[in-house]
C-alpha cells in the first residue's frame, strides 16, 4: 500500500513537471541584446606611410559588431551578419560562428569586412534558423600589420515570433545601424514591423 502511494506521487510529480514545461518553454530570446555590440576604435602606426598613403588612409581604423540580426523576407540586408569596417581593415583572416555549445555553424577565411561573402544568414548546418543567441570570433588584419580578436556573442530573432523582450530593444545594435565607417548610427531606426 504505502509502495503504491509512493510511486502514485513520483507519477504525479513527472506529470506535472512535464506539463509546466510544455505551458512554459524557455524564451531563446530572453538574453538578446544583452551585451554591448563590439565596437573598437584602433590608432595605426602611420610612422612608416608615405605622405601619399598617409592622405588616403585614416588615422584610426574603425570596427562594429552587431548584436542582433533580424531574420525577415521584407528586410533581407538585416538577416547578414557581418563585421563592419572603414579603410584600416586590410582583411578578415578568420571568421567563426558557433552555438553556445561549440557548433560550428559558419567559417570563412581570408575575407573582407562590409561584405556579404563573409557574412551568416543566421542558418544551422542543416539549413534550419538559429533562433537566440550565438558566439562569433573574428580574427581582424589591420592596414599597419596590427592583428586583433573580436570574440563576443549576438543573437539571430526571426520576424514574426512574438516572444521577443521588447524591453531589451534600446539595447539592439542591427547590421544595417553602421554608418559606412565601421561605426554604430542610432539615428538609423530599428525595424519596427518586426517588433
Amino acid at each position: 500500500m504505502l509502495f503504491s502511494l509512493l510511486l502514485l506521487c513520483c507519477i504525479s510529480i513527472v506529470l506535472f513537471d512535464c506539463k509546466n514545461k510544455d505551458n512554459n518553454p524557455p524564451n531563446v530570446y530572453e538574453s538578446c541584446c544583452g551585451t554591448q555590440p563590439t565596437t573598437d576604435s584602433v590608432l595605426l602606426d602611420t610612422t612608416g606611410w608615405t605622405q601619399d598613403f598617409k592622405d588616403i588612409m585614416p588615422k584610426y581604423a574603425r570596427v562594429y559588431v552587431p548584436n542582433i540580426l533580424v531574420l525577415s523576407d521584407t528586410d533581407p540586408l538585416n538577416g547578414l551578419f557581418m563585421l563592419f569596417a572603414n579603410a584600416g581593415v586590410v582583411e578578415i583572416n578568420t571568421v567563426k560562428i558557433t552555438a553556445e555549445d561549440g557548433t560550428v555553424y559558419f567559417e570563412k577565411t581570408n575575407t573582407q569586412p562590409n561584405s556579404v561573402g563573409s557574412s551568416w544568414a543566421g542558418l544551422e548546418p542543416d539549413g534550419s534558423i538559429h533562433r537566440g543567441l550565438f558566439k562569433y570570433d573574428f580574427e581582424v588584419l589591420f592596414v599597419d600589420g596590427q592583428i586583433r580578436h573580436y570574440i563576443g556573442q549576438s543573437c539571430v530573432f526571426k520576424c514574426g515570433d512574438e516572444d521577443f523582450p521588447l524591453d531589451n530593444l534600446p539595447n539592439c545594435f542591427f547590421p544595417f545601424q553602421n554608418n559606412g565607417n565601421g561605426q554604430p548610427d542610432r539615428t538609423v531606426l530599428y525595424p519596427k514591423v518586426c517588433f
